[in-house]
């Protein structure tokens, strides 16, 4: 017996004094460890949403800003498995807008143990208040006043800005910095400018006991907002373009075309780009039909956001559109002619100034003449005597598919056989300008090589493109060229390029961004012009060049759209009148420059299936010109959007009617 007793106490004295060992290991050799992880599960870190940074025009006017606004936050850990469904009915029944199921898949998509935003739900003040309120009926649930991208200019600029929304799975892939309950930017300025843009989150450290209950405050690192990205645009011209693309497109459908059928156009979209041809700064930029951006914050109906699908109003055809240039690219030609000394001619000798004889009877040595329509080419110049600048000005198809053919003549199967392309690529088009925007599309300049690799992919444009059968790359094809018909395709901001190009000698990268400003108004970058190239042009192509898109609009094909004009000898540019399918209108064109004697800036001009340029691109571009040289504004239509109050300006006459209301005035 008392061996096993004393078996027993040694036992117990060895387990006593394993004990003593591991007491004073947890307190006194290792206490500093178990110390900082006791107090590590006491603090609850809460993060803060950063506000994203504003958008504003070359005048400091915010086109995409930040509101504050409650968010229903949620918090795991204070809800039990069975408290969730009746949490979940309470929320679903004070938000009446919002289904029971949709708040569950909110739920659902959290990690668990982890702070969530219940966002995008429609919760007032008033909502915000009654929950802060009841607290005991909604467990777990806090409110946070987060702030929200806002557009208070509507669809002012729309397809620039873009637009700001939660984060797509490939958006979470390519931006590591942005969390699954943020905001991205999807297009626009929005998405090239995000990672200024983004703020950086900041975090609440809260001390709780372990069943959750908030003892006191850690610490606070607060949030910083994102940088204020400042644009070259100026909101009151950008009004001003919105409104006269809207009227032009407006007056297309209004207008006779047809002169068989008196139908009026198809035209139900267009574009438009105003640019500095001295920096490549976007000074305005317009897509038609366009959007509100609020709408990706708040909500589209389903009915409205179809509507929008249908009618490709997310599509900005300035940087996207893809039209063939018609008539607008003989300023390619008439500088490729330029440049290599060939020109159209019935002497012995290539000149600026050489003639040719143009009459229905006007034939040249090529089958693809003999197979195409003849009316579009002498529509504008049938019984005339031309040399270049006359048919620049009155837009004679033949006299460049002379100079076209000339080339072909004189440079088939050399290393120049694509003059005429090198040029076009030269001044900005065949390729994307570099403008920083996202999705901008390349256009294309057709060549024997593009044309051989079409035929190696069976790619179906080949046949839609070429007049002439046989092979791959014939003269027809080049002709076809020389005045934007066939492959060719451009987009406006390539074709203001082009022209901003051969007005000055020199191109530019267009750009939209001014510079980035933080939140306290200190540059933290700012964006210089950036010169790509300069051509080799002599003064004397330049005053050439100038003088005959002068003659355009004072004599040519633009001279009835800009009769009138206070300043009319202030402006040139070329109208376009390009064919593109069967039996559709063709896309009306105009790319024009002022003040033509010391250019400063372009605006190009397309309405989709709209017509003849002249008719009804040049109304637009005239308007457009009138406000930049400070001329009032004719209007295109009757009762048209020219003219109509800004929404901004909309806003100060409410407050200067409720000043004078407080003032005592008579309503």
């Amino acid at each position: 017996m008392k061996l096993r007793i004393g078996t027993i106490g040694l036992v117990f004295m060895v387990l006593f004094g394993v004990l003593v060992a591991r007491l004073w290991i947890v307190q006194v050799a290792t206490g500093d460890v178990y110390a900082a992880a006791a107090a590590s599960q006491q603090i609850k870190p809460v993060p803060s949403v950063a506000a994203r940074g504003e958008i504003i025009d070359i005048n400091g006017n915010a086109i995409a800003t930040i509101v504050r606004e409650p968010t229903i936050f949620v918090d795991p850990s204070f809800i039990g498995a069975e408290n969730l469904e009746a949490l979940i009915q309470e929320i679903a029944g004070l938000l009446d807008e919002v289904a029971a199921w949709e708040i569950r898949e909110r739920f659902d998509a959290a990690r668990p143990n982890t702070v969530f935003p219940l966002k995008d739900l429609p919760v007032s003040v008033e909502d915000a208040y009654f929950i802060l309120a009841h607290r005991d009926r909604f467990p777990g649930v806090d409110i946070e006043w987060t702030p929200v991208r806002s557009y208070p200019l509507g669809s002012v600029a729309s397809h620039l800005l873009g637009y700001a929304a939660s984060p797509s799975k490939e958006d979470l892939e390519l931006f590591e910095s942005v969390p699954a309950d943020g905001t991205v930017g999807r297009a626009g300025v929005e998405r090239s400018y995000d990672e200024y843009l983004q703020g950086i989150r900041g975090s609440t450290r809260l001390r709780v006991t372990p069943d959750g209950r908030v003892i006191s405050l850690d610490s606070v690192v607060p949030s910083q907002p994102g940088a204020t990205v400042q644009l070259h645009l100026d909101v009151d011209l950008q009004w001003l373009v919105q409104n006269a693309l809207a009227d032009g497109v407006r007056n297309s459908q209004l207008t006779e075309l047809d002169d068989e059928t008196d139908e009026p156009s198809t035209a139900t979209s267009g574009a438009v780009v105003v640019m500095d041809v001295n920096t490549g700064a976007i000074l305005a930029m317009a897509s038609f039909p366009d959007y509100d951006p609020q709408g990706f914050v708040d909500g589209f109906s389903d009915e409205t956001y179809e509507a929008l699908l249908e009618s490709h109003a997310f599509n900005n055809l300035a940087i996207q559109g893809r039209f063939p240039p018609g008539s607008t690219f003989k300023g390619v030609t008439y500088y490729a002619a330029w440049q290599e000394g060939v020109f159209a001619f019935s002497g012995s000798e290539q000149t600026p100034e050489g003639v040719i004889n143009i009459n229905s009877e006007s034939r040249l040595d090529l089958p693809s003449l003999e197979d195409a329509s003849q009316k579009q080419f002498f529509g504008h110049c049938n019984n005339v005597t031309a040399d270049i600048h006359e048919a620049f000005a009155r837009s004679c198809n033949v006299y460049f598919w002379e100079v076209a053919f000339n080339f072909w003549e004189e440079f088939k199967g050399t290393a120049k056989e694509s003059v005429l392309q090198d040029r076009a690529r030269e001044v900005g088009l065949g390729h994307t300008t570099g403008i920083d925007l996202p999705y901008e599309i390349s256009g294309v300049i057709p060549d024997r090589e593009l044309f051989t690799e079409w035929a190696e992919e069976g790619d179906s444009r080949l046949s839609s493109a070429r007049l002439e059968p046989g092979a791959l790359w014939n003269g027809g094809d080049l002709l076809n060229l020389s005045i934007g018909q066939g492959a060719a395709i451009a987009t406006p901001l390539q074709m203001a390029t082009a022209y901003a190009a051969l007005s000055t000698g020199k191109v530019y990268e267009p750009h939209v961004v001014f510079r980035i400003l933080d939140h306290a108004g200190v540059v933290l970058n700012q964006f210089n012009p950036t010169l790509v190239r300069e051509l080799d042009l002599t003064e004397g192509f330049l005053e050439s060049f100038r003088a005959d898109m002068a003659r355009v609009t004072q004599s040519g094909t633009a001279a009835d759209a800009f009769e009138g004009m206070d300043h009319r000898n202030a402006t040139g540019g070329k109208t376009g009148t390009a064919d593109f399918a069967k039996d559709k209108f063709p896309h009306a064109w105009f790319v024009g420059v002022a003040p033509i004697q010391a250019p400063q800036y372009v605006v190009a001009v397309v309405v989709e299936e709209g017509g003849a340029g002249g008719r009804i691109a040049g109304p637009i571009a005239r308007a457009i010109m009138q406000y930049l040289l400070g001329e009032p504004v004719d209007p295109i239509i009757e009762d048209g959007l020219i003219g109509t109050p800004a929404p901004w300006e909309i806003v100060d006459i409410l407050e200067s009617e409720d000043d004078a209301l407080a003032a005592g005035a008579n309503p």
